[in-house]
């Protein structure tokens, strides 16, 4: 999968399209695969540098889609299930 990564020092100049392989999800974890997302101001802080990160982040706080896989804690959530996420 391909996604947009924050590379340290931060900035819109250091954003990175990184290649990776899709994660396995942790016990308390749900997976999702994105149809939308929003990128809002939090988002900008991020990219920008101006909120400093972890070398990594992924700049994106807003998105809706489904969960494709879950933990073997996770009790609320279930493959198929549509979710949105509101920060």
């Amino acid at each position: 999968m391909r996604v947009i990564k924050v590379v340290k020092p931060g900035g819109l100049e250091n954003l990175a399209f990184v290649h990776c392989e899709e994660p396995i999800p942790g016990p308390d974890e749900v997976l999702v695969r994105w149809h939308a997302s929003s990128l809002n101001y939090h988002d900008y802080l991020v990219a920008s540098g101006t909120w400093p990160v972890e070398d990594g982040r992924c700049p994106l706080s807003d998105g809706a889609g489904e969960v494709i896989a879950i933990g073997s804690d996770v009790g609320e959530w279930q493959a198929g299930d549509r979710v949105m996420t509101m920060f």
